[in-house]
């Protein structure tokens, strides 16, 4: 009994520290993304519609200039389109599903600010803190 105690609490994690978000494909996802976004000529409602129904998956990433993230962007698709399916909707209602976070929440706005800005790591930094606070006071 001792022996199998002594496995589980190895084998438990420490709660007090972050685990560093290293996943490699997702790194690798956003930075298309991102890189696919810097090479539209304008950041306009037509040019992000045409760019989702192309990346469907790549709606909650854009989401996340608008402030939502997955939860809080499939319970704003359910309640302003009627659905949550985001694939579903950038590829057969795209001009809809831009317009809605555009003017729900300032989506172009957002983006056009964010594909602008110069980062500095203080600017991460003070990012994942108010990140941090934030799911503190959840």
């Amino acid at each position: 009994m001792q022996n199998n105690f002594q496995s589980f609490l190895t084998s438990l994690s420490n709660l007090d520290t972050i685990a560093p978000r290293q996943d490699p494909e997702m790194q690798q996802r956003v930075a298309q993304i991102v890189e696919g976004l810097q090479d539209l000529q304008k950041v306009t409602k037509e040019s992000i519609a045409r760019f989702v129904e192309s990346q469907p998956d790549a709606v909650p990433v854009i989401a996340t200039c608008a402030g939502l993230g997955q939860e809080q962007l499939k319970n704003q698709l359910r309640l302003y389109l009627g659905t949550s399916g985001w694939i579903q909707l950038a590829k057969n209602r795209a001009d809809e599903l831009i317009s809605v976070l555009d003017e729900k929440f300032g989506l172009i706005q957002q983006l056009q600010k964010e594909l602008a800005r110069d980062w500095t790591f203080s600017d991460i930094l003070l990012e994942q803190r108010a990140i941090t606070i934030e799911c503190e006071n959840d």
